[in-house]
């Protein structure tokens, strides 16, 4: 089950895996302002607001396996029930995995470019296509 997480406590307990991959982020203001998402086992996506329904997502999981049945679950709430109609982000290239689970989640690739923590793939997905993807709509 997913359910919008609120703590910043339990929040920062899982990011502390991540804080030497976190460049300008702040988990404080993206749960004040956007949506938190958690399955309540330490995995969290938290979307950060962009405008006009798009939002930023930041993935933070403990779990290595069925992460992508809990990002699609997470994905089916944001975009039902919380008003997103596209994601975009970047992806570094050195996290494989994630390349990889993007794929499986049929984000669309926009190209490589350069950032301040090297190369980054640029994704979209939006709500028209998660939907027409697992309903055929």
């Amino acid at each position: 089950m997913i359910f919008k997480e609120t703590c910043l406590e339990r929040l920062n307990k899982t990011m502390d895996v991540y804080k030497d991959d976190l460049v300008g982020f702040d988990a404080e203001t993206v749960l004040r302002d956007g949506i938190a998402l958690t399955d309540g086992e330490g995995n969290y996506t938290l979307y950060e607001d962009m405008g006009n329904g798009t939002h930023i997502p930041h993935v933070f999981f403990l779990k290595r396996h069925g992460v992508r049945e809990i990002c699609d679950e997470m994905l089916m709430e944001v975009f039902t029930n919380h008003g997103v109609e596209r994601i975009m982000g970047l992806t570094p290239l050195s996290k494989r995995r994630n390349i990889k689970l993007n794929k499986e989640l049929g984000l669309t690739s926009h190209g490589v470019i350069d950032t301040e923590v090297g190369p980054c793939e640029i994704v979209t997905l939006t709500k028209d296509n998660f939907l027409r993807e697992r309903f055929c709509v």
